[in-house]
């Protein structure tokens, strides 16, 4: 507010980077939050700052300036631990998806199901270089054949309709080919067999299993973030593998 009161913001941006460990683009989303509320409540053209002088004898006035809001001085704020994935350490990963699933199904337990979704989620945010949204929201729905590709089937196009937006506007669309190996090298081909497996024989047997999700959850129509998270965590842990690595590696890995 206006006279007597410190022209400041009322949150402590340095505690929330210190020690809630919160990242410069996030404390950067909070303050500008914050700026453009308080651009409106002393802006004349709406009057807020007039009719609160005259009911309360101070006026709002902007808190967020340079000197207390964070800066975007450089094109990327990413986290320097944060890493693609080697070649072994992927293998690894997978590996121990699949050993996972084989376990809980020896056993005889019901987990089967998720843990063989899961490992399914991975291997197709691999091999579609999915970001972590992306690969969420994926539908049964997204994903078609490719006319000059007949033999990846309904699988030769992954039709991407949450993609990472640009600032005001809707998630981006675009469209990720099924790639073959070239002169016998590479490829992700084998995503087709494992998308069909998973589709016609083993996300049936969910509950929610008439949900549009391609990923339904054991208890809703689509798994959460912090299920993807945890299960993703929980692999890596048992590997040893760097806390760098995250969901977002697959993709760093195909743009390395």
């Amino acid at each position: 507010m206006g006279a007597g009161v410190p022209s400041r913001s009322p949150y402590s941006f340095s505690d929330l980077r210190a020690v809630r460990h919160l990242k410069q683009s996030t404390l950067r989303n909070y303050s500008e939050a914050i700026r453009s509320f308080c651009a409106v409540l002393t802006d004349p053209a709406y009057g807020w700052a007039a009719e609160c002088e005259r009911r309360f004898g101070m006026h709002p006035i902007q808190v967020c300036h340079e000197r207390n809001t964070a800066t975007h001085l450089q094109e990327s704020e990413a986290d320097p631990a944060k890493r693609a994935f080697t070649r072994d350490e992927l293998q690894a990963f997978f590996d121990h998806a699949d050993e996972q699933v084989e376990r809980i199904s020896g056993a005889g337990r019901k987990g089967w199901l998720p843990a063989f979704r899961d490992a399914t989620l991975f291997k197709t945010a691999y091999a579609y270089g999915l970001r972590r949204r992306e690969t969420r929201m994926l539908d049964l729905a997204d994903f078609g054949p490719n006319p000059h590709a007949r033999v990846f089937g309904d699988f030769g196009v992954c039709y991407v309709r949450f993609g990472k937006a640009m600032k005001g506007s809707p998630p981006k669309r675009r469209s990720v080919l099924t790639v073959g190996p070239r002169d016998d090298v590479g490829g992700m081909d084998w995503i087709v067999e494992i998308l069909t497996q998973w589709t016609q024989e083993v996300r049936p047997a969910f509950t929610h299993a008439d949900s549009p999700a391609l990923w339904p959850s054991e208890r809703s129509p689509r798994i959460g973030f912090s299920q993807m998270n945890t299960r993703f965590a929980a692999y890596r842990d048992a590997l040893g593998l760097d806390p760098g690595l995250d969901l977002h590696s697959f993709r760093r890995f195909l743009s390395a």
